[in-house]
């Protein structure tokens, strides 16, 4: 392997956006008490959950090399950049490793909780969107579900329970990214509106879910000050979501849900604050990251 063709599958796991799914673990270990006792337990999840995401990435890339040949001849298989078969066996290195990290972190607990049947189902639903479930009407829900899961798993850092407050949780950030799912779809062709608008609404679905999320804070530690930086988010996503209905087009739907994607890590941090306290705003360290990596020569991504 040539300096071309790794940095050509390294484009494939779309590292930008792999911080948000450590920033899913620590707003679940957050909202679930992390103590420093758990740092192993969180370190060791947060690099599963990377793995499973960039092969999640790489795995879409795999199962859409003949779609992409057409629609997207860029990308590294269709360029023929890195064959085919190499992509699919770095995704599947990616995703044994992820589950060897979280199974090695339950057989070395006094009691084996839940972390592995969540990344087992995880690594089932990932599979499931990549392989064809995204071409389907369930393909935003799947989506979804991946990223509830993930929150799930970081709750399970903590706790071998999770209560109604962590399912609540883990569905709001869903429906969430169900919605940005729903308007990807729309990114190839000519985007229609209703599509557009059903994205729109079910995001902002979400939004409201985190709005409700103080109602499970026995504590009362929620800051007086979220809703209004929840409606902040909410303007700051309405811009060009708002464009994109008044003008669905492929670019404007796309620069919509690069909008969206580009805000998981603050709505992850104003999830957080809403069950933990000020201690949410440890998420944005995961922000810092991706920021970093988003100023990556293109190769190294795209």
């Amino acid at each position: 392997m040539n300096r071309n063709q790794f940095l050509a599958l390294v484009r494939t796991a779309r590292l930008p956006l792999a911080p948000s799914a450590v920033s899913n673990i620590l707003l679940g270990a957050l909202c679930a008490g992390f103590t420093r006792g758990d740092a192993l337990p969180l370190a060791v999840l947060s690099l599963a959950s990377v793995c499973f995401y960039c092969s999640g990435m790489a795995w879409n890339d795999f199962f859409d090399a003949a779609v992409d040949a057409v629609e997207r001849p860029d990308r590294p298989i269709p360029s023929g950049a890195v064959p085919r078969s190499w992509v699919g066996w770095f995704a599947g290195i990616l995703m044994g490793m992820g589950i060897v990290l979280v199974w090695s972190l339950e057989w070395s607990r006094p009691a084996v909780g839940i972390s592995g049947a969540l990344a087992m189902a995880l690594v089932i639903l990932i599979l499931a969107y990549d392989s064809g479930g995204k071409k389907t009407p369930l393909g935003p829900v799947l989506m979804g579900s991946c990223r509830a899961l993930n929150i799930l798993l970081g709750w399970s850092v903590v706790t071998g329970e999770i209560g109604p407050a962590g399912v609540f949780q883990g569905v709001a950030a869903g429906i969430f990214i169900t919605g940005i799912t729903v308007m990807a779809k729309e990114e190839a062709g000519q985007p229609e509106r209703l599509s557009v608008v059903l994205g729109l609404c079910l995001s902002a679905l979400g939004l409201v879910g985190v709005l409700l999320l103080p109602s499970f804070n026995a504590e009362g530690t929620t800051p007086w000050i979220l809703p209004y930086l929840v409606f902040i988010l909410g303007a700051r996503l309405a811009i060009p979501g708002c464009a994109a209905v008044n003008s669905p087009s492929p670019a404007t739907v796309q620069k919509a849900v690069v909008t969206f994607l580009k805000s998981l890590i603050f709505l992850d941090t104003l999830s957080g604050i809403a069950l933990a306290g000020w201690a949410g705003l440890w998420c944005l360290v995961c922000q810092v990251f991706s920021w970093a990596l988003g100023k990556l020569p293109r190769q190294y991504f795209t």
